[in-house]
């Protein structure tokens, strides 16, 4: 524990105010990092939770803050919010003015040292950076905390890397205490100058029933970019949700800290697809590239193909290191290659089992039009996994995961080097039969191939995390978060890599930036309420809870709050109502509350029954804080074993 951890702070105020433009937050993030590293408690956007009231819990922090550290930008000094923020920080004598780029403030701030983290030419460990420790060190009346050498802190942004990890946006992840989650990208990945976002393409045709070919053809170019690992491609989830704001392609580059934006229309009428498409540069928001195509609506192979060939041969004039384009050649049937794009798009849109089976026939009818179309045989594996997720019995949940299986295990057989169909075959083999082992080299080779996928690279994060490869996973996750920031899934996913690492402020901070996306989604609440379970805040953790929509979830959480509060009768009905209303379903869950309840014995059992059934929820146990009190028992060592966690570890 370093110095600035003890005192008043370690009850959980946040003594730090950082202050910043949201267009900086990639050069914020890891400066964030490095004064939460030194242990100070930093308050910053991302800090908010779903529903809170920005202005009131901002203004909050602002004023009981004993330190306001101001990044100055080119962006920043035109922030009237970055104004206010640090007017505060210099009525109060409590100012830190730090820049990246060698802005200077605006007037009213120049009377102040501001200091120069450009210089620190991405490492932590500089005297610039000991100078601002040192600064917020003097405000709280300590002494400098001392760095670890091996400190995981990410390094400090140098202004001309615009392709560092985003994180999210809005508000996203935090990053803090233990490990950063923002790092500079690997000296394989997309350099400066090599980022695009392709945006949903607008539908112009008369008939609605169109509508999925104008989605389906720019996720298509989107997945065929990103299969150059040159190129930082944002996923699709993020690039429909800027699109969805109505925002110019300019603002979008910004936000997004991308070099180009791809735009483009779609007509299809009278047997005839017509296309235009659209390079921005990112930088100016001019064209630099424009293109319009006409083919027989029967021939959408070919305008996919020459569009995303046009696209790439720009893109290589304009990228020195492009390697050209990743060809689709997974079909020479037209109409398997539509039933194709409209299973994709119907899997997006619909709810509910009823929905998915449309979507399972959808891809059959591509199989059937083209048996050697391996994408079609990947799309049915994700349709039938989901269709096991809402089966309504425990055998026909095993059925649609056999044949999920068989159709994932075919699209390898024809497609080899098809990165989605090894990950969803990995995601199968482990999340639905307790195949570990099996399944780690379909998740490598996934990643191999898959890189520029967020879904990928988060599967692969999970898996790496669940199976207690830490650096694997937290590499998998900033890259699926710089892809795809606007992703509530992805956050979600964020928070599991840092909870199954025992770093519930973070695992907190990214669940709460999951439901500021998403309010509605299912288990973040759980795994907040988890999280503050553990950090001894049980009145916070019935709060999160009680809130989470998911019962599975919920009630075990509930059953060990109670306990620990020393509640034995709403402890027992909400063990009751978990067992009343999941059985053995839930039989995962029951041993995590008789674990914490101190009933090591009844809790294994609980497991050992799991097991024999294939509950999926085993597939926590090697890092679920939940069953810590059973680790040292040789029943749980062997259980483990032979779940082959062991054995994926130590490959």
């Amino acid at each position: 524990m370093t110095t600035a951890e003890t005192g008043a702070e370690g009850s959980g105020a946040m003594t730090v105010f950082f202050s910043y433009s949201r267009a900086d937050q990639a050069i914020a993030l890891p400066i964030i990092s490095l004064l939460e590293q030194a242990g100070f408690r930093v308050w910053w956007d991302g800090m908010l939770g779903a529903g809170a009231q920005y202005l009131e819990t901002t203004e909050e922090a602002l004023e009981s803050a004993r330190a306001v550290v101001v990044l100055w930008t080119e962006t920043s000094i035109g922030s009237n919010w970055v104004r206010d923020e640090a007017m505060s920080g210099r009525e109060r004598g409590c100012l830190v003015p730090i820049s990246v780029d060698g802005s200077l403030p605006p007037l009213g701030f120049r009377q102040f040292q501001v200091l120069d983290l450009s210089v620190c030419k991405g490492q932590h460990d500089t005297p610039a950076a000991r100078e601002l420790l040192r600064a917020v060190a003097k405000l709280h009346d300590r002494d400098v905390p001392e760095m670890p050498l091996d400190a995981a802190v990410a390094p400090l942004l140098s202004p001309t890397r615009r392709n560092l990890l985003l994180a999210g946006l809005g508000g996203t992840i935090v990053v803090g205490g233990g490990f950063a989650v923002v790092s500079l990208l690997d000296s394989g990945s997309a350099s400066a100058g090599n980022s695009i976002a392709v945006l949903p393409f607008r539908d112009d045709s008369p008939d609605a029933e169109q509508t999925y070919l104008a989605a389906g053809i720019a996720a298509e170019l989107r997945s065929m970019l990103s299969g150059n690992q040159a190129l930082r491609v944002i996923a699709r989830s993020t690039s429909e949700a800027v699109q969805e704001r109505g925002d110019d392609a300019l603002t979008i580059a910004r936000e997004l800290s991308v070099d180009y934006v791809v735009e483009g229309s779609v007509r299809v009428a009278d047997g005839v697809a017509n296309l235009s498409a659209d390079l921005i540069d990112g930088a100016t928001g001019l064209g630099r590239w424009s293109r319009m195509y006409s083919q027989p609506a029967d021939d959408l192979i070919g305008l996919q193909q020459e569009l995303a060939s046009a696209i790439s041969s720009q893109l290589s004039l304009e990228i020195s290191d492009a390697q050209g384009v990743l060809q689709l050649g997974e079909t020479t049937v037209p109409a398997a290659f539509e039933a194709y794009l409209r299973g994709w798009q119907h899997y997006i849109d619909v709810q509910g089992h009823e929905g998915l089976g449309e979507v399972l026939v959808m891809f059959e009818n591509a199989v059937r039009l083209d048996p050697q179309f391996a994408g079609a045989w990947a799309g049915q594996a994700a349709a039938l996994t989901a269709l096991g997720h809402t089966a309504s019995s425990a055998a026909e949940t095993q059925q649609y995961y056999a044949r999920a299986q068989d159709a994932a295990g075919r699209a390898i057989e024809l497609g080899p080097d098809l990165a989605e169909a090894h990950s969803l075959l990995g995601t199968i083999l482990f999340e639905t039969q307790l195949q570990a082992r099996e399944a780690a080299p379909h998740y490598e080779r996934s990643i191999e191939l898959g890189s520029g996928s967020s879904p990928i690279e988060a599967r692969y994060a999970a898996f790496s995390a669940l199976t207690g490869r830490e650096d694997a996973a937290l590499r998998a996750i900033e890259k699926a978060m710089d892809l795809d920031p606007l992703n509530p899934t992805i956050f979600k996913e964020a928070g599991l890599v840092h909870y199954s690492a025992r770093r519930f402020d973070r695992a907190i901070a990214l669940h709460r930036q999951a439901l500021s996306l998403n309010p509605d989604i299912s288990g973040s609440h759980s795994w907040i309420g988890s999280s503050l379970i553990h950090q001894g805040d049980l009145e916070a953790a019935l709060e999160a809870c009680l809130l989470e929509p998911s019962r599975l979830l919920r009630t075990p959480s509930l059953a060990i709050v109670y306990h620990l509060q020393g509640n034995a009768e709403q402890a027992e009905a909400a063990l009751g109502e978990l067992v009343d209303s999941y059985g053995d379903a839930g039989l995962y869950q029951q041993a995590q509350v008789l674990s914490q309840w101190g009933n090591a014995g009844e809790a294994m059992l609980k497991l050992q029954n799991a097991f024999e059934i294939g509950d999926a929820g085993l597939n926590y146990l090697r890092m679920d804080p939940m069953l810590d009190p059973l680790r040292d028992r040789a029943d749980f060592i062997d259980l483990q074993q032979r779940l082959g966690f062991t054995a994926v570890v130590a490959s």
